[in-house]
């Protein structure tokens, strides 16, 4: 039972290194009263063995350039613990994230969408005929006046205004002595 507790023991993604060690010290301690030692390298290599994705870093330089079958348990404890405070620290934990559902109403969005298209091509006709009107008048040249198109009246018979109050110069002013 205390050997498939020992061959059992990970360290999970939420766990701190300090407890895992505790755990695994645990275990090869009752061996040890037992009479049955495990071996420093049989302690070691579960430990590298034994962590989590977010030592692989760590895990993958100490089998690289020390001799994993030279090390001491409490040196590479020592290691790792460094790692887990310098590195680690600075990121937040794993934590499950929780799932959120949203209810999706898509057709309400699709008939604002339309009805903003019908804005904007009713708001387009409106400028393309104001503006073809514009161009008719300054084509034609018979107006200078363009008022009529900002303040919105249709009144464009500006010719017809010129007649009204065009001057008689055959005629003398009545009056006037001359």
């Amino acid at each position: 039972m205390l050997t498939t507790r020992f061959e059992e023991l990970r360290m999970s993604e939420d766990e701190n290194f300090d407890s895992f060690i505790t755990k695994l010290s645990d275990i090869v301690n009752s061996f040890h009263a037992l009479g049955e030692p495990i071996s420093n390298l049989k302690v070691c290599r579960k430990v590298l063995r034994s962590l989590p994705e977010r030592f692989r870093a760590k895990v993958v330089a100490i089998e690289e350039s020390d001799k994993v079958d030279d090390i001491l348990f409490e040196e590479l404890v020592g290691k790792l613990q460094t790692f887990e405070l310098n590195h680690l620290s600075k990121k937040p934990t794993l934590k499950p994230n929780k799932s959120i559902a949203f209810k999706s109403s898509r057709e309400e969005s699709s008939v604002t969408q339309e009805s903003d298209d019908d804005l904007d091509e009713e708001e387009l006709a409106f400028f393309a005929k104001k503006f073809s009107k514009f161009v008719e008048i300054r084509k034609n040249n018979k107006s200078r006046n363009f008022s009529s198109l900002t303040s919105g009246g249709n009144n464009f018979n500006s010719v017809d205004n010129e007649k009204k109050f065009s001057i008689d110069k055959s005629k003398k002013p009545q009056g006037i002595a001359g």
